[in-house]
């Protein structure tokens, strides 16, 4: 198992407000993989639209008051074009947990305790305070599924 530098900016994973899932673009980080039927389509911030392959779970662990403790995310989509990491508010609030957002930070909150903060980077970006533990064995991820060549 292996910690990716929170520091370094693209292992970093960003609170996202606009985002409908969490995303990634590295395949490396899934314990478990789902390929999507189909690839979904995702609109980013340029209007562009790029594609999601599939979904998974991936272990991390999170920061609160300068100590590290073991979770995971869900529902993952894996998204190669993506340049950075997104960790989407509003499914976290689907699935149950307060945001509070105040003193350039946001907290989620469960159950009255935080469980995850993110700190202000910048004028609008959060960085949540995570970091991945790369799976010794990571799921498989393919992009396509294999064609019988045509005769």
């Amino acid at each position: 198992m292996f910690h990716n530098n929170v520091d370094d900016k693209r292992l970093s994973w960003f609170a996202d407000n606009g985002a409908t899932d969490h995303m990634t673009f590295d395949h490396t980080s899934f314990v478990s993989y789902t390929k999507f039927i189909k690839p979904k389509s995702v609109r980013v911030g340029n209007d562009a639209v790029i594609l999601a392959h599939g979904s998974g779970c991936i272990n991390i662990e999170m920061c609160v008051n300068g100590k590290w403790f073991p979770a995971f995310i869900t529902d993952v989509w894996y998204v190669p074009e993506l340049r950075v990491n997104l960790f989407s508010l509003i499914v976290a609030e689907m699935k149950g947990y307060r945001i509070n957002a105040e003193n350039s930070q946001i907290q989620l909150i469960r159950n009255d305790i935080v469980v995850g903060t993110s700190i202000r980077d910048g004028k609008s970006l959060y960085k949540m305070e995570i970091r991945v533990i790369t799976p010794n064995e990571p799921a498989s991820v393919y992009l396509t599924d294999a064609v019988e060549p045509k005769n």
